[in-house]
């Protein structure tokens, strides 16, 4: 993150929640004054910051840090962090498509097992591997059941 800091020139503000209204709230404190917002975070707190700023011209950057990091691989993000600072000094932007549900932008959403998995996995207090593994282990008996589930794309 100071690697990133130093490359931008930018100032640094640092917070540490797990509760997104929290983080909304924090972020909505800060964001006024500036015209890029970085995220140090995961594919949540990044969810956040495109549901704030949607519509705005502020440009947000991402530096992954959390379980999964779906973000960074849809977007080819580097891991290096040396490589990652560069891209984000550089201004390369990657432009993303988001989908509307329920009124919340996301990159990207499931439907069927994959969404319980994630649904169980954002409801436990357990981070990382842990998590992950529980929230798998306690969704396997949802495999022999067939979910009803109902897809709409702009209305179809």
């Amino acid at each position: 993150m100071d690697l990133t800091r130093r490359a931008l020139d930018a100032d640094l503000h640092v917070t540490a929640t797990r509760d997104a209204d929290e983080f909304r709230g924090w972020m909505e404190s800060l964001v006024e004054m500036y015209r890029t917002v970085v995220v140090a975070g995961g594919d949540g707190s990044l969810g956040v910051a495109y549901n704030l700023l949607a519509g705005t011209d502020v440009a947000i950057g991402h530096l992954p840090a959390g379980f999964g990091n779906a973000t960074a691989h849809l977007l080819r993000l580097p891991r290096e962090p040396e490589a990652l600072a560069r891209v984000l000094a550089a201004g390369d932007a990657r432009p993303v498509d988001l989908v509307s549900v329920e009124d919340r932008l996301v990159l990207f959403s499931g439907a069927g097992w994959d969404a319980m998995v994630a649904g169980r996995f954002a409801a436990t207090r357990a981070g990382g591997i842990v998590g992950w593994s529980s929230s798998v282990v306690r969704s396997l008996p949802d495999l022999w059941r067939r979910a009803s589930v109902e897809v709409l794309a702009d209305g179809w």
